[in-house]
């Protein structure tokens, strides 16, 4: 039987009291005792809140857990704060929501506070080694890139593991999602939150013999990838932390400096270990080589190394022994593309794939027979869509400078914001567009009545701080008389949007298209190329169609996620790259910066909600659908298997393949 097992992350807040803190750890990151120690000393008042967020981890047995803090006060006034915990009745696949608000605490002094963060023990492979070659059948492998300014799929080298990550995500004692050491085996913050200095682990080679990793490998990895240091830099998960991270130095001594320009508490979880997309670190050395080498030779100190990565093929990577880490049980993995799930369905049942990315639909079969399981964790994901061509903003939200931009209010669905009568017909337009999803539909025929329905594309529907009144009802006539209102009682023909390869998104895509021509006469194009041939003309701000777009829900929206849809994407000085979604809203720009700024749970969850009142007012990214994520592998050929907590679904969701044996 299937049971979830559901883990709880804390998400600090910025307060003094977090950023005021030493780690102190042995050589492995730990100290006496396994624990990371973690002292602060302040001498006012601060509200120490946290708050926690669910995400999906499935496995064959487990429970619900809170990371726990251990705080030593002179005094502590405790203030009740609601909790709320949502659950889904239990069915062979199911998503099962907890959500916690955790007690705010008013501490007048901390002496000091300890985090219990020793990891579970990793379920090694049993036995002696048995090499062979792994095969996980993917639905994409990207485009390939091993130079940091154009990775516009890096994320593919920290998930197959050529790459390592400054920190590694993993379970604490408790069950519930941390991180700790990995590359960096200590580190300390600034106590007004202006940088993190991290010490680098010393003696760690790198693939193809290009010498020892440093921190000045790890400065320039990071400022090669990011737009305001490197012009024109569009790598993929640098571009997260970009609204954040200022210039990365090396301080020498192996200590690296990363300087804050808008600190966040989830900071070092989400950019820096590989707990949601992961940065890796590339050899500064191999830049010798030349750029086009780089690109066709990822260079990493990961425990498999690339052998070649081909779009339309595969990624195909070879195990590194005597690893610093942990040296591979198989000698070789190979990931191979198959863009069609009915195809790698098949080479799960004919045992040509150990682990495959199945679509939702085929989850209920699959699992009814015994040969087949879910990998050790998951998460939850939405399927959601922007309206893009709507970029709003006219100055850089953070440098002030001007934005080039070319806006296109002849599309129904973009509004003009220097015309107000514009901007209402297209709100009109999108409203009646969203009305005419019908998502219980599409939960019932294309996921087979076991996934649920999502409003707005950047919260689940049963976080704790939904409202009802952002729910969308599928109402054909009243979104005809909308159109009708917004100008449009014929509808139009020149609806471009993107709707990916395959898989549920695109099949929800098909039948939602469907709906709007048959109810509002709305003639759709459909792009269903790669991701990797699309995302260039979003990141160029050349894209002015609709295209899917999730992020919910394994990041939580009090997280400072508007970045997705803001300017502050882009380099300071307003040129393309950086990264881009379709969107760039004004508001998102001021939540952002505000978020920055808060200093209680309270006012976060105020900024997100207004937030939220916004998109589901103005209709900007509607939400579809949300379900569990998780490769599925064969017990008859996988033998043990240890994975710590995601929440990104890059190559099938499998990470930590060193800690996989095979029969």
């Amino acid at each position: 039987m299937f049971v979830p097992v559901n883990f709880l992350v804390s998400s600090y807040l910025k307060t003094d009291s977090f950023r005021n803190a030493h780690v102190v750890t042995d050589n492995r990151g730990k100290a006496p005792g396994g624990t990371i120690l973690i002292s602060h000393k302040i001498t006012r008042l601060l509200f120490l809140a946290l708050s926690s967020f669910a995400i999906v981890a499935i496995s064959a047995c487990g429970g619900t857990t809170v990371e726990k803090e251990i705080v030593e006060v002179e005094k502590i006034v405790e203030v009740p704060v609601e909790k709320i915990v949502i659950s889904t009745k239990e069915v062979p696949v199911e998503i099962e929501k907890i959500v916690t608000k955790e007690v705010a605490v008013e501490v007048e002094k901390v002496v000091e506070k300890i985090v219990v963060a020793t990891p579970a023990p990793v379920e090694d492979a049993t036995g002696p080694r048995t090499g062979g070659t792994l095969v996980v059948a993917v639905s994409s492998v990207s485009s390939a890139s091993g130079l940091p300014r154009d990775c516009t799929s890096c994320s593919i080298l920290t998930a197959a593991a050529t790459q390592d990550t400054l920190l590694m995500s993993q379970f604490g004692a408790d069950g519930s999602a941390t991180f700790g050491p990995n590359l960096a085996t200590s580190w300390k913050y600034d106590a007004a939150g202006a940088y993190t200095d991290f010490v680098i682990r010393e003696g760690i080679p790198f693939h193809q013999d290009f010498g020892d990793l440093s921190a000045s490998d790890v400065a320039w990895s990071f400022n090669q990838g990011n737009a305001a240091f490197t012009d024109g830099a569009i790598h993929d998960t640098v571009g997260d932390a970009a609204p954040h991270l200022g210039l990365v130095e090396d301080l020498g001594g192996n200590v690296v400096r990363f300087n804050w320009t808008n600190y966040v508490s989830f900071a070092h979880h989400k950019f820096l270990s590989d707990f949601h997309e992961g940065i890796g670190i590339f050899s500064e050395a191999a830049a010798v080589k030349g750029d086009e080498w780089l690109r066709e030779n990822p260079i990493g100190t990961g425990p498999f190394e690339v052998v070649s990565w081909e779009t339309g093929k595969g990624l195909f990577t070879k195990a590194v022994q005597n690893h610093w880490r942990k040296s591979p049980n198989v000698d070789e993995v190979h990931y191979f593309e198959v863009p069609e799930g009915s195809t790698r369905l098949a080479m799960m049942e004919t045992a040509e794939a150990h682990i495959a990315e199945l679509d939702f639909k085929d989850w209920p079969d699959v699992l009814a027979d015994p040969r087949f399981s879910k990998g050790p964790t998951g998460y939850s994901q939405g399927g959601s869509f922007v309206f893009g061509g709507n970029y709003w903003e006219r100055k850089h939200p953070t440098s002030g400078a001007d934005l080039p931009f070319t806006l296109k209010p002849e599309l129904a669905w973009v509004g003009d914001p220097d015309d107000a009568a514009s901007m209402e017909s297209a709100r009109k337009v999108r409203l009646a567009m969203s009305m005419t999803i019908d998502r219980a539909g599409i939960n019932e025929a294309i996921l087979g009545g076991l996934g649920a329905e999502q409003y707005i594309g950047s919260i689940s529907a049963d976080h704790y701080l939904h409202k009802d009144e952002w729910k969308v009802d599928f109402d054909p006539v009243a979104a005809k008389a909308l159109m009708t209102e917004a100008g449009y009682p014929e509808g139009f023909d020149n609806m471009a949007i993107y709707i990916g390869e395959s898989g549920s998104f695109t099949e929800a895509g098909l039948a939602f298209t469907a709906d709007w021509s048959k109810h509002l006469n709305i003639k759709t194009e459909l792009d269903q190329r790669a991701y990797g041939v699309f995302r260039p003309s979003r990141i160029d701000r050349d894209s002015h169609q609709a295209s899917s777009f999730g992020a919910c829900c394994s990041i939580p929206p009090t997280w400072a996620e508007e970045w997705l849809v803001s300017a502050s994407g882009r380099p300071d000085d307003g040129s393309a790259g950086g990264f881009n979604s379709g969107m760039e809203i004004p508001l998102a720009s001021e939540t952002l910066v505000s978020k920055g700024e808060a200093t209680s749970l309270a006012e976060t969850e105020a900024l997100t909600v207004t937030w939220h009142d916004y998109l589901s007012e103005q209709a900007l990214w509607p939400g579809v659908f949300e379900t569990p994520f998780v490769s599925i592998y064969n017990t008859e050929k996988v033998k043990s298997w240890y994975m710590g907590p995601i929440a990104n679904s890059a190559l099938a969701g499998t990470r930590h393949l060193e800690n996989i044996a095979i029969r």
